[in-house]
């Protein structure tokens, strides 16, 4: 196990490969190399800027607040794949659109839900989100 420096925690995450290895040519990019504890600062920087965008300020940073209220644009990350299967079926049946109807979205969700009431809570999860926005009528636009 490598020593721990003063001051910082030893923080194990998975994520995404592809993104892993982009933000690694990143570093190497913007270093021109990639040295030990590159990976470390700019993660820490890519922390401190979400939480920033969160709505915290630099001061409540340094003391170590959390804000009253948080900043709830981003949809949790299931909400975010069930509409990403949802974006991909739509497309994969109807072509590459960027409006669709409530029906066809329906009819995606029902791929994967049975209930109805789970189908008609992920439709207001969307909305919510700002994943898809209605146009008119039945009509939605697929913004996410």
């Amino acid at each position: 196990m490598p020593r721990v420096p003063p001051g910082k925690v030893r923080l194990e995450v998975y994520i995404d490969k592809r993104l892993a290895a982009l933000f690694r040519r990143y570093i190497m990019m913007k270093y021109s190399q990639y040295r030990k504890g590159y990976l470390s600062y700019e993660v820490q920087e890519a922390i401190r800027f979400y939480l920033i965008q969160q709505g915290f300020t630099l001061k409540q940073l340094e003391e170590e607040k959390i804000p009253e209220t948080v900043n709830r644009l981003n949809p949790p990350p299931r909400v975010r794949r069930v509409y990403r299967y949802v974006v991909e079926y739509v497309k994969s049946k109807y072509g590459d659109i960027d409006q669709t109807t409530k029906k066809h979205i329906e009819e995606a969700l029902s791929t994967k839900f049975i209930s109805k009431i789970t189908i008609r809570r992920y439709l207001e999860l969307f909305e919510k989100y700002g994943l898809i926005k209605k146009i008119g009528g039945k009509v939605y636009e697929l913004v996410g």
